[in-house]
């Protein structure tokens, strides 16, 4: 049976983090947070996107399909639909299930180059 930590220590801890934490109070590392950063704005719209990053022409979080093809992707490498326990023929000198994983993962690094290529286009970039 674990030990639970004494009350002790965990009082000695809390000052420590209470130390810490103001100790840090207005710490930004050197570095200043621009006006109408994503920092600064919660959910960040494509206006605030936009100021933020004045070079980006076209991004790939704005054609759809594209995500339909990663959740097929990510659907394929996750092995949930296999039965339990199966382990079909050997590919490779893996189980199905683990070739079938690898394949989709393989292919959906592919389709992350692919799309990072084509859609994530700046301003003074070849199209």
């Amino acid at each position: 049976m674990a030990e639970a930590f004494p009350i002790a220590d965990l009082v000695v801890f809390n000052r420590f983090l209470k130390h810490i934490e103001g100790r840090a109070k207005g710490f930004t590392g050197g570095w200043e947070i621009p006006k109408g950063s994503r920092t600064e704005n919660s959910m960040g719209s494509e206006d605030s996107a936009r100021e933020t990053y004045p070079e980006l022409i076209s991004e790939p979080r704005k054609v759809g399909w594209i995500w339909w093809v990663y959740l097929f992707l990510y659907a394929v490498a996750i092995p949930w639909y296999w039965p339990a326990g199966y382990r079909g023929p050997l590919v490779a000198g893996f189980p199905l299930w683990v070739a079938v994983s690898l394949t989709a993962i393989l292919v959906l690094a592919i389709w992350t180059v692919w799309v990072i290529q084509r859609f994530w286009r700046g301003v003074g970039e070849d199209a």
